[in-house]
């Protein structure tokens, strides 16, 4: 079956089981009325899901249980050794019943999780804007790193970029007091290995600025946006991440930090211990535990790891998360501007999708669900 048709049959599946909108059912009706095919296809439908088999499957059907499989693939999947292979993500807004049907075939969808008013997608071909990742000397000097390879002799450092990592050995001239500025532009991720052996794995639309050399009694970086810390043991000198208003102290473990903005902060430990400090409040984590700020207060509580770092494995994962945050993450990805009207802005999404993929395919899906319209304009994405 070609993917237009795979798209059409899911719209028809959401038609029979009565989970359209009046817009998007009225869209269904004139497609059959207009199209021997669609029509053709529509009475396939009907006969398939009007059996007993697929009517009790509706029945039975339990949304916890199906969504903690969905989650136990998507863990299994995040450990497994990936396959060559083309996977299109084409079920955005499924309902609950549709979702019973289709899961077997995939293992990426999103599910809206409002009124049941939810769609199936059709997917387009602009994809991610592609910009330089940036290295920014205080001398002023400015290096293009490619995803290729690279290995040149600078004043402060002997630089070597291959596979998308950026490693460093600092030369005799390197003045600790000075700072190195790593930028990563929206649509890419990169790593970096510092000079004490410290790993730095950089989402999208993230900075950090470190010392080529580390002196004195800490390890000092500063980080906005979001990243993955690896930090080389050292009992003599803790490893400190600055971020706006929050420090995180650290001395040889393994962490993640999402710090696009203060009022988002969290600070999530996956190996060894963690302090975070927030002017005169400290917390001590322990592995599974991260920081959130509530009302400009530090809260301690578990988290999930797969959640957490799916955007290591080219992943967003969201579950039951309001528009405006998809939205965040759309605007890093794609390096678009993105307007939400104030009357949508409290719909909320279960789910997790591919960042790899067109910004199309999110505009058609939103246009598609009814209930969400797009309009992208001079590097602005409306949604109204």
């Amino acid at each position: 079956m070609s993917e237009d048709k795979r798209d059409l049959e899911l719209l028809f599946i959401e038609k029979f089981l009565g989970t359209l909108s009046v817009e998007m059912d009225q869209y269904a009706n004139d497609l059959i009325a207009s199209s021997e095919e669609a029509a053709e296809l529509w009475e396939q439908v009907q006969v398939k899901l009007g059996s007993s088999s697929s009517s009790h499957r509706i029945a039975q059907f339990d949304p916890q249980s199906r969504w903690e499989k969905f989650e136990s693939r998507i863990e299994e999947n995040r450990h497994s050794k990936p396959k060559k292979r083309r996977l299109r993500v084409f079920i955005p807004y499924l309902s609950a019943a549709a979702l019973v049907l289709l899961i077997p075939f995939v293992w990426l969808y999103f599910i809206k999780k409002e009124s049941g008013d939810q769609v199936p997608v059709l997917a387009d071909t602009v994809l991610p804007a592609k910009q330089g990742v940036l290295l920014s000397m205080e001398d002023g000097q400015v290096l293009k790193l490619d995803k290729g390879t690279m290995d040149m002799n600078l004043n402060q450092a002997r630089i070597k970029v291959e596979d998308g990592k950026l490693s460093y050995v600092p030369s005799d001239m390197a003045i600790a007091e000075r700072i190195t500025t790593l930028s990563v532009p929206a649509g890419q991720d990169y790593k970096i290995e510092l000079s004490d052996g410290t790993e730095i794995w950089m989402n999208a639309s993230s900075s950090l600025k470190f010392p080529l050399r580390f002196n004195g009694k800490q390890r000092e970086v500063t980080l906005v946006g979001e990243a993955y810390f690896k930090v080389q043991k050292d009992a003599n000198r803790p490893f400190v991440v600055h971020t706006e208003g929050n420090q995180v102290i650290v001395m040889g473990t393994s962490f993640n930090i999402n710090a696009y903005n203060k009022e988002d902060y969290v600070a999530s430990l996956v190996e060894g211990k963690i302090k975070a400090v927030k002017g005169n409040q400290q917390i001590m984590l322990v592995p599974g535990k991260q920081v959130i700020m509530e009302n400009n207060q530090m809260k301690e509580q578990p988290f999930d790891q797969s959640h957490i770092l799916s955007w290591m494995d080219g992943l967003y994962y969201f579950n039951d998360k309001p528009l405006v945050e998809l939205s965040a993450v759309i605007e890093r990805w794609f390096n678009v501007k993105v307007i939400v009207s104030q009357a949508i802005k409290g719909k909320r999404f279960t789910g997790a999708f591919e960042k790899n993929k067109p910004l199309n395919e999110v505009m058609t899906n939103l246009r598609l669900s009814g209930d969400v319209k797009s309009n992208l304009k001079a590097g602005v994405l409306y949604l109204n």
